[in-house]
């Protein structure tokens, strides 16, 4: 079984600059009031838990995009999903965390 090429060394600068994103959001600014993290059993889970899962969910929200870009680009292109992932973790930043 073959790793999707999101995963592969060319992205790995991309995907620390995202992590290192949420870390920051999360340590200066703190959490929305209304967010995610008050959910109940979720308020004092640790930073690494609140990168993983935000960079899980930009992963998960970002593949139906990604999957009706095929038609339109003609080809499976891994830049494509990693600007829709970048776009879904700066939108999870602003709206939920």
């Amino acid at each position: 079984m073959k790793i999707h090429p999101i995963f592969s060394k060319q992205y790995i600068l991309w995907w620390f600059i995202m992590a290192t994103a949420i870390s920051l959001k999360v340590m200066i600014f703190g959490f929305n009031p209304n967010g995610l993290s008050k959910m109940e059993g979720y308020e004092d889970r640790g930073l690494m838990f609140w990168i993983i899962g935000t960079l899980f969910c930009a992963v998960i929200f970002s593949a139906p995009f990604y999957l009706l870009s095929r038609p339109i680009l003609k080809k499976w292109n891994p830049k494509v999903y990693m600007i829709l992932i970048s776009v879904f973790v700066g939108l999870l930043l602003i709206f939920s965390l």
